[in-house]
């Protein structure tokens, strides 16, 4: 963060100083009398500028350096004020800067780089013990900080030649900064190549760094490590790492890195090696998932030639696995590369002459192709015992979402084989459909086919395909057993839903009857209330009437005799209506008793609801 403020800082530094329309002052113009009077000026060592007008000299001096004429006293000028005259370490940035773009300009490359190498030489040359507070220490860092990082990052086939020339000599001059600094100490040279600084990638006891080539800017791999450190006392890691420089330097293949050098740097071993601009296949499949099964074929095949490579020179890598397998190029295309052969070793001819027994390669390429057809891995565990009880307790299991060939499945089952005696044999696996490498009759005569081991093989697949089949049989049954169960269940359901329904069809008929029969009572409960009513009114009426014919006969007993026979037929007309009346007043109580019969029964039905 802070050196990028810096940057910043210098880059408007830089505008600022091109802004400038009026230049310091009328004598200083582009011509030789003009520079001549400001070398004497600038000689003066009491002579003090002001911030404004150090940044018009400077503008000045930089725009006659581009001028083949003004070039030289231009730059003798420039050298002058920068060594005399102690500029802020921050306008030293910026030149640099302005120079460098220069540099890599086409037009104006010869003349900026003989101006920078006289800038490097021209600055007293630091070889002293660290110190921050100094101005010529600030001075040259600024300088490094600016120059270096541009240099070695921009080198190219055409500007290679200078770029290195000017990158020595910031090293000669202000080597004890670089190396005393975080982000330029592993700039350096290594024989015919030189290391950027540029950190790839950092393992447990190496580091690597992007390089180029001095003289034709190929891009390499620096792998650099501590060898005194990492060796003292330990004989198998020096014995390994010993084995790797051996193989890596006598394996020239298209499909494994290429080892061009090592050199030997004090206490450090350094590596140069091919550079893959792909990544390894590990940061592939994290960036792709699951990948097609016909792309998995071409890495399969790109593994294989490097793999027969090895085979045919009785070498086994012994830690095949994603990381360790580099792209040549982001691309589904690119070919692939083995790298990292720290445990690889040389083994007799007969070790491999048959089978995979004994080495956990194959099983590695087989989990490496189930994990990019999958994107996962089939055993797991967080340390060694528990991977190798698991590799030991699990079975293969394919996920049912990705599709895969019965050939792929085929060569998986074939590496996975837990039984060593029955694995696939090399020539079977080149031969393999998957792989389709061609193996010539010598090397099968070195290697015959094994057809008993063949057949074994295949009757054990044929036996894991059986059992499965078998359990899926069993499971099948199972479930078609529950399936039984649950219809027979259903159809005693259904009986009972239709016994329900049947229940419920009676009760509604009932209750329509009810309904039918609560209609019909009130009907005839009306019917009575208006017959008790008539009945209550002729009761009513017919006391009148006896009143009246009480009170006639009183008023006729005093009357005449002739009048008794009248009064003999009214006393017959009221018995008969008397009569009549009672009968009335005994269907009224009957109709009570059949209302309150009525009632009785609607509280029959609805406590029988209820």
């Amino acid at each position: 963060m802070e050196q990028q403020q810096e940057a910043t800082q210098r880059v408007e530094v830089l505008d600022s100083m091109l802004d400038w329309e009026l230049m310091f002052d009328s004598r200083l113009d582009a011509d030789d009398r003009a520079l001549d009077d400001l070398e004497k000026e600038l000689k003066l060592s009491d002579k003090v500028y002001s911030p404004e007008e150090e940044q018009k000299i400077v503008v000045l001096l930089l725009q006659n350096m581009m001028q083949p004429e003004q070039a030289e006293k231009a730059l003798r000028c420039l050298c002058i004020f920068i060594r005399h005259k102690l500029l802020e370490p921050i306008l030293v940035g910026a030149i640099a800067d302005q120079l460098y773009d220069y540099f890599v300009s086409p037009e104006q490359s010869d003349l900026a780089f003989n101006a920078l190498k006289t800038i490097i030489t021209e600055m007293p040359a630091i070889d002293i013990v660290w110190d921050k507070d100094s101005r010529p220490i600030q001075l040259a860092l600024k300088l490094v900080e600016s120059l270096a990082p541009r240099l070695a990052g921009g080198i190219t086939k055409a500007n290679v030649s200078r770029s290195l020339e000017l990158m020595a000599m910031l090293l000669r001059h202000f080597g004890t900064i670089m190396r005393n600094h975080a982000k330029l100490c592993n700039m350096r040279f290594l024989g015919s190549y030189f290391c950027t600084g540029v950190e790839l990638g950092r393992g447990s006891y190496a580091n690597v760094f992007l390089g180029r080539h001095t003289k034709t800017a190929e891009v390499v791999a620096i792998k650099a490590m501590d060898w005194d450190r990492l060796t003292k006392g330990k004989d198998k890691l020096r014995q390994a790492l010993e084995n790797e420089i051996r193989i890596m330097s006598e394996s020239d293949h298209p499909n494994i890195v290429r080892l061009y050098d090592s050199l030997r740097e004090g206490c450090n071993l350094n590596l140069i090696l091919e550079y893959c601009g792909g990544g390894s296949l590990e940061e592939y499949l994290l960036k792709k998932g699951p990948l097609p099964e016909e792309e998995v074929l071409h890495w399969l095949h790109e593994l294989a030639l490097g793999l027969k490579f090895l085979h045919d020179r009785n070498i086994v890598h012994r830690d095949i696995k994603p990381g360790n397998l580099l792209l040549y190029s982001d691309s589904a295309e690119s070919s692939l590369k083995i790298t990292d052969f720290t445990f690889a070793r040389f083994l007799d001819p007969g070790d491999l002459a048959t089978t995979l027994v004994g080495t956990p390669l194959y099983m590695s390429v087989g989990v490496l192709l189930y994990q990019m057809l999958t994107g996962t891995v089939p055993y797991r565990g967080n340390n060694i015992i528990e991977l190798l009880t698991d590799i030991k307790t699990s079975e293969l299991r394919w996920p049912t979402t990705v599709k895969i060939s019965a050939n792929m499945k085929d060569l998986i089952l074939s590496l996975l084989q837990k039984n060593a005696d029955l694995r696939i044999s090399w020539t079977e696996f080149f031969m393999h459909p998957c792989v389709g490498i061609i193996v010539t009759e010598t090397e099968e005569e070195e290697e015959p086919m094994d057809l008993t081991m063949s057949i074994k093989r295949s009757v054990l697949v044929n036996e894991d395909l059986s059992g499965t089949l078998k359990a899926l049989r069993a499971e099948l049954d199972s479930k078609n057993k529950e399936l039984k169960e649950v219809k027979e269940e259903l159809t005693i359901a259904q009986e009972k839903l239709t016994n329900t329904q049947e229940d419920v069809e009676e009760l509604t008929s009932r209750l329509l009857h009810t309904e039918s029969a609560k209609e019909r009572a009130e009907q005839n409960a009306a019917q009575l209330a208006e017959e008790k009513k008539l009945a209550e009114e002729k009761v009513l009426a017919l006391k009148h009437q006896l009143l009246e014919i009480a009170a006639n006969r009183i008023l006729k007993e005093s009357s005449n005799s002739d009048e008794e026979d009248t009064l003999r037929n009214e006393n017959a007309k009221l018995l008969e209506t008397v009569e009549t009346l009672t009968k009335e007043l005994e269907v009224y109580k009957i109709a009570l008793q059949l209302e309150a019969a009525d009632a009785g029964l609607k509280e029959g039905w609805r406590k029988y609801f209820n």
